[in-house]
């Protein structure tokens, strides 16, 4: 799984993360979901997840990435890949900035 910056307490502000995907990955499972509406944003084949409305379910394609802005921080998110049963390698990667990663 990866989730924001200081997760599960709330992120901060300013903040931004590359997360590398494998082309053969499954749908997100999404564990927690609560940023600030508009302003704070994880971006999932170049749609924008932020407040409630998330990516559970997407399977990504492309890079996923994450901003904050500098006002109001909520609780952060973390999200779980779905590996399809033919890959047996590591499904994504942080590739940049202080979001985590887990097993």
């Amino acid at each position: 799984c990866i989730s924001s910056p200081n997760f599960p307490n709330p992120y901060f502000g300013l903040q931004s993360c590359d997360i590398r995907v494998h082309e053969a990955m499954g749908p997100i499972s999404v564990e927690a979901f609560d940023t600030e509406s508009s302003f704070d944003i994880l971006f999932v084949n170049g749609l924008g997840y932020h407040g409630l409305h998330t990516p559970h379910g997407v399977t990504p394609t492309t890079h996923i990435t994450w901003t904050s802005d500098y006002i109001i921080n909520g609780q952060g998110w973390k999200i779980c890949a779905t590996p399809p049963t033919a890959h047996a390698g590591p499904t994504w990667a942080v590739v940049d900035g202080p979001c985590t990663q887990d097993g």
